[in-house]
């Protein structure tokens, strides 16, 4: 394999910001659908580089075969004509995974059914018969399909990245970092000096604000090693790679501000912080986001960069809206210039922050693990 096809995957709605990180590291990709990426033409090295630094990613797969899906028929039948045997040595084990986005007669399974039963066939006519393991497999096909547009990628990641990082301390509604690392690169972070976070739960968006600044490889943050350092063809892909990110702005030089509520988050943050070796770019407070007053006379923070709560576990609803409202002319108060934001409640939101004078600059719909929810960007 000399120029290989590369696709990335996201949460369903990050593919904008998705792009915008690449851009950072000089790489230019194509939207398939608002959770898939491709870059084309790569060279084998770009597997090792997009696992390691791109965080708004959550696997990325090496492109086997692309059609408009007529028919699964037609597909097991289309299959055939793939080499897939060069990726089957030493007996190893294999599964495939479906994947749908849109509305067709049939479900994932059967999505993934056709696929395996095409892929045997290649197989077979290449005297190959190979076993399949779903739960443990040594190399791991998805199936991908956006409406009738079709992909079949080898994972090269493995598990995906936001399912990968194991921290001490588990909130118990997480925002998945890959979510964290866009609402980070969709702010001024960058530009700006300071950042704060006043419901940090259990520090997830401050970690990613770090580790995107400081460029740290995502395999610091895995429970497992990437899936394609166990690959056949992994020979042909060097070593851990340098980082050529391009930071959009200067260098911070003030500490990060955390806060949460809740006694246990704030000891929970300062124990994930811990973890990655990060606490000491920390400030941590116990305190409210209603007013703020840990910050005592400090009303010059540019950025908030937040997950709220959106009421889950709270009985009355309007609860939620009166946090967001008091939340709103807190950070009006404090002179905050701009919020980025996620949280399915985007009408108590918006209403909230233009109440107090905000202008909504930005409202991305997001998948958040099956819930609904937006990205939302306000300037002062």
């Amino acid at each position: 394999m000399n120029q290989i096809d590369l696709a990335l995957f996201c949460a369903e709605g990050l593919a904008p910001f998705l792009r915008k990180e690449l851009s950072l590291h000089h790489r230019h990709g194509t939207t398939i659908s608002p959770s898939c990426v491709v870059l084309r033409d790569c060279p084998m090295s770009e597997i090792a580089y997009l696992n390691h630094y791109i965080r708004t990613c959550e696997s990325v797969g090496l492109v086997l075969f692309e059609t408009q899906l007529s028919s699964l028929d037609q597909l097991r039948d289309q299959l055939l004509e793939v080499e897939f045997s060069r990726f089957f040595a030493n007996d190893r084990v294999f599964a495939v995974k479906g994947f749908r986005f849109g509305d067709h007669p049939f479900i994932s399974v059967d999505l993934a059914r056709a696929t395996a039963s095409g892929m045997s066939r290649s197989l077979l006519r290449d005297k190959i018969v190979a076993k399949a393991n779903l739960r443990n497999p040594d190399i791991d096909f998805h199936a991908w399909l956006f409406q009738d547009q079709y992909i079949l990628t080898l994972n090269t990641t493995g598990i995906f990245q936001s399912e990968s990082m194991q921290l001490p301390f588990q909130h118990q509604a997480p925002i998945q970092r890959t979510i964290a690392a866009a609402l980070v690169l969709e702010s001024q972070y960058f530009t700006h000096k300071r950042f704060f976070d006043p419901m940090c739960g259990g520090g997830t968006v401050g970690i990613e604000a770090l580790a995107l600044e400081q460029q740290l490889s995502l395999d610091r943050f895995r429970s497992q090693d990437f899936a394609y350092k166990n690959h056949h063809y992994a020979t042909e892909i060097p070593g851990k790679p340098e980082s050529q990110w391009t930071k959009p702005g200067k260098m911070r030089d003030e500490s990060l501000i955390l806060a949460d509520s809740s006694r246990n988050k704030v000891k929970g943050a300062i124990e994930n912080l811990q973890y990655f070796g990060l606490k000491s770019e920390f400030r941590l407070y116990r305190g409210n986001a209603i007013k703020m007053s840990y910050l005592a006379d400090d009303r010059d923070i540019p950025s908030i960069i937040t997950n709220p709560p959106y009421g889950i576990r709270v009985k009355n609803p309007k609860d939620v809206d009166i946090l967001y409202q008091e939340f709103a002319r807190a950070a009006k108060d404090r002179n905050v210039q701009e919020i980025v934001a996620i949280t399915p409640r985007k009408r108590a939101w918006i209403a909230a922050l233009e109440d107090v004078g905000y202008e909504i600059s930005l409202i991305q719909p997001v998948d958040f693990g099956g819930l609904p929810t937006s990205i939302m960007k306000a300037k002062k």
